[in-house]
């Protein structure tokens, strides 16, 4: 990976629960070939990382928990 930027950020309320979504881009290099594609090659893409609050802080799609600071 080369590069990830925060590309947007949305909170919202659904069902009475805050979710929070970080919209992101991601860059990544290959250092070897892949398929049709040489070395070097930069492919770019753009997702998002959906969070819920807990009372003990936001838990991502991945169950884990990210306490607030």
């Amino acid at each position: 990976m080369i590069s990830l930027t925060k590309t947007n950020g949305q909170m919202e309320e659904v069902n009475g629960v805050k979710v929070y979504t970080l919209y992101y881009e991601a860059k990544e290099k290959s250092l070897v070939q892949l398929g049709n594609r040489p070395p070097g090659t930069i492919k770019t893409y753009q997702s998002n990382y959906p969070f819920h609050w807990t009372e003990k802080g936001w838990v991502g799609p991945d169950q884990k928990l990210y306490p607030e600071h």
